[in-house]
């Protein structure tokens, strides 16, 4: 495994596993168009489970076979609250998380350009 560069990126997702092992819970989502924010979280090796959601077919593909992470390719997602309301019905649906459980969120804003993961947030799942 690569080593954590000083980045904010990758201080992001050192955060969201910290954040998720504080607090107890199952599910760090984080979104990326390239594959290196998914990449980052697999490499802290969390104890909750990471959902990649991505709006490029073959980033789900190839990611899908780095440790932990489990990828949807999805559209439609032009924001930060499009990301977020279609990652807590997707991590409901798929049972990564129960109603009202707060998981970890990773993106980047301004939503969508390559290498700006600069966002962790705190999500309850829908009911």
């Amino acid at each position: 495994a690569s080593q954590a560069q000083a980045t904010g990126s990758d201080a992001i997702s050192a955060a969201a596993a910290t954040v998720a092992r504080a607090l107890g819970t199952r599910l760090i989502a984080c979104h990326t168009r390239s594959g290196q924010t998914a990449l980052r979280a697999s490499r802290e090796r969390p104890e909750a489970q990471i959902l990649v959601i991505t709006p490029e077919q073959y980033v789900a593909r190839r990611y899908q076979l780095a440790w932990g992470l489990h990828c949807i390719a999805t559209d439609g997602l032009s924001d930060m609250a499009s990301f977020v309301r279609r990652t807590a019905q997707v991590a409901h649906l798929k049972g990564y998380v129960k109603p009202g459980e707060i998981f970890v969120v990773t993106a980047g804003v301004p939503f969508g350009e390559v290498g700006r993961t600069n966002t962790l947030q705190l999500v309850e799942a829908n009911q």
